[in-house]
């Protein structure tokens, strides 16, 4: 009688353990979501905001963004996931954008049944606000400061957009320097960092085949008439000064250059 009792209660835990709510409408297992905003930056960038509106039948295990110049993009385009949600509000700040361009967003979450995506929201007219350079060189030219001269270099070439197997360069020289801005990614508005590598958020500044040091601010701003400005805050670089002896000197320049087509 006591073997029976036991696997009798034991049978009711699993009943009840196993046991859920069937809901009338199959959506009522999946999460809701809401596109709230799209918050242009003065950097360029766009914050965008999603509010959870609810979770379905199961905890929310996944929340995103995503991205793309064609209205109502699909979810896996340009995603992105963020790792926390405040209340019931998640935020992402996407940068790198052409100007010339439209872009639409839509908040996405995903539960352990299914996933919910918001309505998209439209951010255009993305302009990078030049009141935040922190330099402002004359246009096309190098302004150098070191020993044993000071002098300002106006541009005799700028080649525009080289694309290469890393990115794409932007090749200028002056009366007595070759100058190249190598992007990992099209230059397009933003502030990026100088750095001993290429890569999404930063460019290789070189003059005469010498790297300059890290972390010189480099602000790409694309305009509405197909041109591109290029601002380079003072950065160091060690140069050859006669055939032996080299030198560090600290230089600006600013370069403008149309897009083709």
């Amino acid at each position: 009688m006591t073997s029976l009792r036991i696997l009798f209660l034991s049978a009711l835990v699993l009943v009840f353990a196993t046991c859920r709510k069937v809901e009338k409408n199959a959506r009522a297992y999946y999460p809701k979501v809401k596109t709230l905003s799209a918050e242009k930056l003065p950097d360029g960038t766009v914050k965008i905001t999603g509010q959870l509106t609810s979770k379905g039948t199961s905890d929310i295990e996944f929340a995103g963004f995503c991205m793309d110049t064609l209205p109502n993009p699909g979810m896996t385009q340009n995603q992105v996931m963020v790792s926390a949600i405040t209340g019931d509000t998640f935020s992402y700040t996407f940068g790198s954008f052409n100007t010339l361009k439209k872009y639409y967003f839509r908040a996405w979450v995903a539960n352990g049944h299914g996933y919910g995506i918001g309505d998209a929201v439209l951010a255009d007219s993305i302009v990078f606000d030049t009141t935040l350079r922190a330099c402002a060189p004359a246009k096309q030219k190098i302004t150098w400061a070191g020993i044993p001269y000071n002098r300002a270099d106006p541009y005799t070439y700028i080649s525009g957009l080289t694309e290469t197997p890393d990115g794409y360069d932007v090749i200028t020289r002056s009366d007595s320097r070759t100058i190249i801005y190598s992007f990992g990614q099209y230059p397009i508005s933003g502030i990026y960092k100088t750095s001993g590598y290429i890569g999404p958020n930063n460019v290789v500044v070189s003059v005469d085949g010498m790297k300059t040091k890290g972390g010189a601010n480099v602000y790409v701003e694309q305009l509405f008439d197909k041109t591109i400005d290029i601002t380079l805050c003072p950065d160091s670089v060690s140069v050859r000064v006669g055939l032996t002896s080299w030198s560090y000197y600290k230089f600006a320049m600013s370069t403008r250059f149309r897009i083709d087509g």
